[in-house]
């Protein structure tokens, strides 16, 4: 009665320690979930920071090449007004000079001929004078001073002359300048060309950033198509990887506890124990280990030397009955063939008769013998320790395809993810590329402008 309580409480420890390996693998696989989601909402934020650190650079560059731009207009627009000023106020006060040197020149020609007009005068003036020395020297003197007068009119006359030459030189000069300047503009090229050259620049400018976005709205497609691939591939790793990490504890206990059985198995005798060589389907476990009983610890066959003790000799066994247990023990030592043969296995106890030798067990280990003997809730160890190794070998079974689901997984979110992440470089680079095809159309629009 102590060993089968002490069996209960081992079994409720048992199913305890099972409902809470459960938990744990459940929330195991949750959290490993939510940190592959953790993870790849962190590899989508610094993808997005780095496209955006590149379009906040590329955005940069364009703000500082149109200020630049537009101080360069600016400042080509103050020296245009500059010049154009400077050109008209020359040509204007050239223009003034110029009718101005013109009267003058006029005026010192007329007053030249005046003088030369009175030469005559003044020299037969000299030459009465000059007969009457004495009678007329304050007019000679008067002659004199005028000549002497005149003299330096004519040189004050002639260095004006001088001056508005050189001044009609250097306005000729720059008028000869502007005349170049102006032929060198309009010999630039041909306007309406430059503007239909410019116009078309502009639509092959305008055409190359329609195709540019196009393709960079097909990859944008193209991520999001990635992205649900990539999360379902993550979502389908995590799965496998928990479902694989819980068999893989699974089995290691087993496996651990067949070692451990392992090493004890050898007895006094040197004999295996009936219960290591033995085993039941699935489903029969409670049966076989209720018809062994406490004889599924005995050893199978005889020792040598003799000795003492309980032992499974074998014997010849008698035909099987219709529902025997025996035909669902795969694996049945010789020596416990006759044990088997004449144990009827139901469901549950129909209350049929028993012929002498026949045994009924039920599938959850309920035991009536032909001699009315009864047995109830015996064998528990021995059908924990048969349902152990059936759920050892379909684990072991179960393994290499959860192994290769769990590498196929893996290699389906690496394959998603390294697509993904060769999609984001590329996004970055059409990215680049439509801000230079939007940069080419505005200069584009603008050389349309200028033409």
């Amino acid at each position: 009665e102590a060993a089968r309580e002490q069996a209960k409480t081992a079994d409720a420890r048992v199913d305890a320690a099972k409902q809470a390996a459960d938990g744990a693998q459940k929330v195991q696989a949750a959290l490993a979930e939510k940190l592959a989601e953790a993870r790849d909402e962190l590899a989508d934020r610094r993808d997005d920071a780095s496209a955006h650190g590149h379009r906040m650079a590329a955005l940069t560059h364009q703000l500082e090449a149109a200020e630049q731009r537009l101080a360069d207009l600016d400042r080509q627009k103050a020296q245009l007004e500059a010049d154009r000023g400077d050109a008209d106020r020359l040509t204007g006060d050239a223009a003034e000079a110029l009718k101005r040197l013109q009267a003058e020149l006029e005026a010192g020609e007329k007053a030249l001929a005046a003088e030369e007009a009175r030469r005559p005068q003044i020299a037969a003036k000299a030459e009465d004078a000059e007969r009457a020395a004495r009678a007329v020297e304050l007019a000679l003197a008067k002659a004199t001073a005028d000549h002497a007068g005149v003299e330096a009119e004519w040189r004050v006359a002639e260095a004006e002359l001088a001056q508005a030459r050189s001044r009609l030189d250097r306005v000729l000069g720059e008028m000869r300048r502007q005349d170049e300047a102006r032929r060198a503009l309009t010999q630039q090229g041909d306007p309406e060309k430059e503007l239909v050259q410019a116009r078309a620049a502009a639509a092959e400018a305008a055409t190359l950033l329609t195709r540019k976005r196009a393709d960079l709205e097909a990859m944008q497609a193209r991520k999001e198509t990635l992205s649900e691939t990539r999360d379902e591939a993550a979502s389908a790793l995590a799965a496998a990887r928990a479902e694989l990490a819980g068999v893989e504890r699974e089995y290691t206990a087993l496996a651990r506890d067949r070692e451990a059985r392992a090493r004890q198995a050898a007895n006094r005798h040197g004999l295996p124990a009936a219960l290591d060589k033995v085993s039941a389907e699935r489903g029969y476990e409670r049966a076989l280990a209720a018809v062994l009983g406490r004889d599924a610890k005995a050893p199978l066959g005889m020792p040598e030397q003799g000795g003492e003790g309980r032992f499974w000799t074998g014997s010849e066994a008698p035909a099987k009955v219709g529902d025997s247990l025996a035909d669902h023990v795969p694996h049945c030592p010789p020596e416990l063939a006759a044990r088997l043969a004449l144990v009827h296995v139901a469901d549950v106890d129909d209350g049929r008769m028993l012929k002498p030798g026949e045994w009924l067990v039920t599938l959850n280990g309920a035991l009536r013998r032909w001699d009315g003997f009864v047995a109830r809730g015996e064998g528990a160890t021995e059908a924990a320790r048969l349902e152990a190794e059936n759920r050892f070998a379909e684990l072991e079974k179960d393994l290499p395809a959860l192994r290769e689901a769990s590498m196929s997984a893996d290699a389906a979110h690496s394959a998603a993810q390294e697509a993904l992440s060769t999609l984001q470089r590329e996004l970055v680079a059409a990215e680049r590329e439509v801000a230079q095809a939007s940069e080419a159309e505005r200069q584009a629009l603008r050389a349309v402008d200028q033409a």
